[in-house]
């Protein structure tokens, strides 16, 4: 096989010497190098030239380019125009890309946030390493679920943190987390990411549905209505988000082939250009116009409102906002907790702060005829009530006094995940 390595080196070789010969070098615009395809050619030669034929200590190290032999087939992309179009296709499609990308990003982002809110420290389980048996009841058992169920035997042992850990004297059994796990952002994207290739995504549904609480080893079909997330996502961020970037590349495909292989055959240049007119004038729309109010006060409000600069910052805050909401994690501090609701109470003010100067502005009919408006005055609002419940749970104080939490509503909790959709403003 190394001979014959070498007979095809010399034989590409040779190739690119005659078309050196022929066409020159650099010196004009039809020279051998100016086309990248042929530099690419060139590369692949120069490597095959130092694999094969490098010797000694000094070449030792170029010993590892071998491995770029592998490119030797990218030379027929430049004989084949079907793949030289799919190869131009996809490195033109990546700014078309960039937009579907971001709206993929804004959604597993969102998407994380809601699953740490939900399970965060409650996928734990109960296992014996010795007899590798995990432990929890297929049936709610009798009592209430902090009764002692030594020694974790049994179809009725539903084990809490401290009896795993204290069966039998310690060292029977350990409280083990899940492979995949909710207790960070990070980790949350990662196991996101991999439910979205529909690898193991059945297993996190699994463990979400037997989900009862922190502290607490999992029972099986606990809470059913759990797995509308993993389905949820498995839809929206797996068969139609993903598939927004094939769909980008192919319509960027049909686009070029379309550029290189010229019109339709029934269809002139004129025709072709009047049905894309047509097309434009169907889609575009008479934009609504309101002039500003009279009184200078509202009129101040309604500059600042309509200031695109005005725009620029309530964004960046939002996305301040969204990353200090991605900080949140399992077993934080109190101390933790009580810096984000001070942040999240800054963040809150200054979202308040742009509807009040919003709604006197525009005034209250032109303010809530915009369907954004309605949404973000309604972020707004829940965001309130999430403060509200946390002045409630003490969240902003982190004193040894400070106690457990007297109200916890998770549904009223995980809303606030939604104002990272303010982005698509």
């Amino acid at each position: 096989f190394r001979n014959m390595d070498v007979v095809f080196t010399l034989f590409f070789l040779v190739e690119m010497i005659l078309k050196i010969v022929s066409d020159g070098l650099v010196a004009h615009k039809h020279a051998y190098l100016r086309n990248p395809w042929n530099v690419l050619d060139a590369a692949i030669v120069a490597v095959s030239l130092f694999s094969s034929f490098g010797s000694g200590e000094s070449l030792k190290s170029l010993k590892a380019l071998r491995a770029l032999r592998a490119l030797r087939p990218l030379r027929v992309i430049k004989r084949n125009p079907g793949l030289k179009i799919a190869v131009v296709c996809l490195l033109s499609s990546i700014p078309a890309m960039f937009n579907v990308i971001i709206v993929v990003i804004v959604w597993f982002s969102m998407y994380a946030m809601l699953g740490v809110q939900l399970f965060k420290g409650s996928l734990y389980r109960c296992v014996d390493l010795d007899s590798q048996l995990y432990f929890g009841a297929a049936i709610f058992p009798t009592g209430t679920l902090y009764t002692p169920t030594l020694p974790l035997s049994g179809p009725d042992a539903v084990p809490t943190i401290i009896e795993c850990v204290t069966a039998g004297g310690g060292g029977v059994a350990v409280w083990e987390d899940q492979e995949y796990t909710f207790n960070s952002y990070p980790r949350a994207l990662l196991t996101l990411f991999e439910m979205s290739t529909t690898e193991g995504w059945m297993d996190v549904m699994a463990a979400s549905v037997d989900r009862v609480e922190t502290g607490v080893t999992p029972i099986p079909n606990f809470r059913p209505w759990y797995a509308l997330y993993s389905v949820l996502h498995i839809v929206l961020g797996a068969f139609v988000l993903l598939n927004l970037i094939v769909g980008s590349v192919i319509n960027n495909y049909n686009r070029i082939k379309t550029e290189n292989e010229g019109k339709g055959p029934l269809m002139t240049e004129e025709q072709q250009e009047w049905k894309e007119m047509q097309k434009l004038i169907l889609k575009m729309k008479p934009k609504k116009r309101h002039h500003g109010p009279e009184n200078a006060l509202r009129q101040l409000f309604f500059r600042i409102s309509n200031h695109r600069w005005f725009e620029y910052l309530i964004t960046v805050v939002i996305v301040m906002n969204v990353a200090s909401m991605a900080l949140k994690h399992y077993n934080q501090t109190d101390c933790f907790s009580a810096a984000l609701f001070w942040a999240n109470v800054g963040f809150g003010a200054v979202f308040i702060l742009e509807a009040i100067i919003k709604i006197i502005g525009l005034g209250p009919r032109w303010y809530f005829k915009d369907a954004w408006n309605v949404f973000d005055f309604t972020v707004v609002l829940l965001g309130l009530g999430t403060t509200i419940l946390d002045v409630i749970n003490k969240e902003y104080y982190c004193g040894p006094d400070k106690g457990e939490s007297v109200a916890n509503v998770p549904g009223l909790q995980i809303l606030r995940v939604f104002r990272i959709c303010r982005v698509f403003r």
